[in-house]
């Protein structure tokens, strides 16, 4: 006569079933924090893109006033959010997107220079000047502070 030493064994038990539970939980947690890290680095560097395409966007402006205004015609301050100029407000815009800001960038300009700053996606700075200046701080007037 055989004796069954398995007594009828058909499932996990509770055991197995919450340490596979919590090794997939544990899993999925890290996945999600390397992606949102990921997230954040893509949205700063489409910010430094863009602040860098706004820099760009004011030399133009420089040289097609003949080398002598960064704001011909226009209020002091307001040579590149004026709406003249599609292209800027196009990449303000995105910058407010990446960052998650409620505020737009600072754009500011004058006969002399300009500052762009803006706040990154990590709630750092980013700031550019007319000087070549970058740096993670803001605008005071148009140098990076």
């Amino acid at each position: 006569m055989k004796i069954n030493t398995q007594k009828n064994k058909k499932g996990f038990t509770m055991i197995e079933l919450l340490v596979v539970i919590s090794v997939i939980a544990l899993l999925v947690a890290l996945v999600l924090v390397a992606v949102s890290m990921a997230r954040v680095k893509a949205n700063n560097s489409r910010i430094k893109g863009d602040m860098d395409q706004l820099r760009k966007q004011a030399e133009v402006i420089y040289v097609a006033n003949g080398m002598t205004t960064y704001c011909k015609g226009v209020v002091a301050g307001d040579c590149f959010s004026n709406g003249q100029n599609p292209q800027v407000i196009l990449l303000r815009d995105d910058i407010v997107k990446r960052s998650y800001a409620a505020a737009y960038p600072n754009l500011i300009a004058n006969d002399i220079g300009y500052c762009i700053s803006s706040k990154m996606a990590n709630n750092n700075r980013l700031c550019y000047d007319s000087s070549g200046k970058q740096t993670t701080g803001m605008c005071s007037g148009i140098v990076c502070q």
